[in-house]
């Protein structure tokens, strides 16, 4: 079935696969605890619940390449492909480089709110109770994502920079959308992939993350932890870890590629894997338990949790749904997140949390 945008704009779902392909679901939507073998579901939980109705099956769905989804959105019959900085001005972006399709109002981060959580896991950190742990914190804006608002972002998103993901899903009372560098897992044709992210600074800084002490070591925490989540499954290669530049900010990386011995249930591997260390914890358990006594957990809802695709047939893409905006009739919410381990001043952390922020507002065009 042709893609409806004025169905999708008033309540759908993406997800760019990376193979580049626009995967779109419209209209009714049926919640399930598992996927349907041989249909499209997305997946979209909560971070601290991953398993009670977190599939969801659209009446409609449609892959399309990214000229395709442009034509559509253009609501023309008969358009032309355009040039980048043709897409660029439809998306909102001036000449001079000005980025800002609405104007949010957001209301500051809490400061005070995030140096006590920060200060509560190092407390634990240095009694030997964890090793490391993420906190969040959150700007405001009282705007809510309206649909010309929501097309808008969409064509932003076209000319997403590759290895990042565009995501979301929304309806009538409310939604997320994003796009993230994180992959949670991706499996297809017997192999499995994912990454380690972890480790950021400011891409115009000459300092080096792979000559930084606090951000190696939180960044090898996430890749011992992938190992030994996965080294059941299959032969694994690990590539070397390097420095990923995704526009304003810059992560430390490392690919994880294992060839699967035996199918995979895909709930449950899913499952297996959130949180990763990248946005949990270690130890896993702890530090959840940490997070969920903190403020934030209760207003967190999906900021950190998985979100992805199971395609009709069984392979599968799922990401970290960070880097942006989840809303609901009472305003919009933007959430960052760090790593704090022992090496961690709560300075740089805030600044860092600040930088994500700015990323989020740049790539959604959202002053």
């Amino acid at each position: 079935m042709a893609l409806n945008v004025e169905k999708l704009l008033r309540s759908g779902a993406f997800f760019r696969r990376s193979d580049g392909r626009w995967i779109l679901g419209w209209g009714n939507v049926r919640p399930c605890n598992a996927p349907t073998p041989g249909k499209l579901a997305f997946f979209s939980p909560q971070y601290f619940s991953t398993t009670e109705n977190s599939w969801f099956e659209f009446e409609n769905v449609d892959q399309l390449q990214p000229g395709e989804l442009q034509k559509m959105l253009e609501f023309d019959p008969q358009p032309k492909m355009r040039s980048v900085s043709e897409l660029k001005q439809l998306a909102g972006l001036s000449r001079s480089g000005g980025f800002q399709l609405s104007e949010m109002n957001w209301q500051q981060a809490d400061k005070s709110q995030f140096e006590s959580d920060f200060n509560q896991i190092m407390q634990k950190i240095n009694q030997g109770e964890l090793e490391k742990a993420v906190p969040i914190t959150y700007e405001w804006s009282p705007t809510i994502p309206d649909e010309p608002l929501i097309k808008k972002i969409l064509h932003r998103l076209l000319i997403t920079q590759d290895g990042l993901t565009p995501y979301g899903m929304w309806s009538p009372e409310g939604g997320l959308l994003g796009c993230t560098p994180e992959l949670l897992l991706e499996v297809k044709s017997g192999i499995l992939k994912t990454m380690a992210v972890a480790g950021t600074r400011p891409s115009d800084s000459n300092k080096s993350l792979l000559e930084n002490k606090k951000e190696l070591h939180e960044h090898g925490l996430v890749v011992e932890g992938l190992k030994q989540l996965l080294s059941s499954l299959g032969k694994m290669n690990v590539s070397e870890t390097y420095e990923w530049n995704i526009g304003l900010i810059t992560h430390l990386r490392t690919d994880v590629e294992i060839q699967l011995d035996t199918s995979v249930n895909p709930s449950e591997l899913v499952l297996s894997l959130h949180p990763t260390p990248a946005l949990g914890g270690v130890p896993r358990a702890e530090a959840l338990g940490v997070l969920k006594d903190l403020p934030s957990a209760n207003i967190r809802r999906k900021f950190g949790a998985p979100f992805g695709v199971y395609l009709e047939n069984g392979d599968m893409e799922v990401v970290v749904a960070i880097r942006n905006i989840l809303w609901d009739d009472e305003g919009t919410k933007l959430f960052s997140g760090c790593g704090v381990v022992s090496e961690s001043q709560f300075e740089m952390e805030w600044n860092e949390l600040y930088a994500k922020r700015v990323q989020v507002k740049s790539t959604l065009g959202l002053g």
